[in-house]
């Protein structure tokens, strides 16, 4: 027998239902899509309503690149001013921060996470509902853009993302 969402999970921070492991109905997601207000949301048949992922993946990915431009910017500036603007230079500059996070912030972490998902996922998801709470006026302003493109391009995830 599969077990229910948990509203204690910290999935249940940015709106996606959290299943225990023992749960035999493969990954499908609830058949019944309702607003925050409990109301029955009227959907195509054949949408399914969407877990909100913009909004985590929106918090992780403006943290890595504002870490991303901020540690190039800081090491830089500082080369460029004590050995000058010499392509090496510049190369280098760029080239280490560049390879240091993609080493230790991109996939150390993930390969840890991927094989450690049940050690990770707890503390991980502490620390993304707490950046979410802090960042959602800029997370939400960034998936109005998301949003529109998905619609513009019309991608079936902006049919999912109403519904969801």
């Amino acid at each position: 027998m599969g077990a229910g969402p948990c509203a204690h999970h910290p999935a249940a921070a940015f709106g996606l239902p959290f299943y225990g492991r023992d749960r035999d109905d493969g990954d499908q997601p609830p058949a019944a899509a309702t607003s925050r207000a409990g109301r029955q949301r009227r959907c195509p048949p054949d949408a399914v309503p969407a877990r909100r992922t913009d909004r985590p993946l929106g918090v992780i990915l403006l943290g890595s690149n504002l870490v991303n431009t901020v540690l190039a910017t800081l090491i830089t500036a500082p080369a460029i001013h004590h050995f000058g603007q010499n392509e090496w230079v510049l190369a280098i500059a760029a080239g280490s921060p560049t390879f240091a996070l993609l080493i230790f912030a991109e996939v150390t972490p993930k390969v840890i996470a991927a094989t450690s998902r049940e050690r990770v996922a707890l503390p991980a998801g502490f620390v993304l509902a707490v950046l979410l709470k802090l960042a959602t006026p800029l997370v939400w302003f960034v998936n109005l853009f998301v949003g529109a493109v998905l619609r513009i391009t019309a991608h079936p995830s902006a049919q999912q993302r109403r519904c969801g």
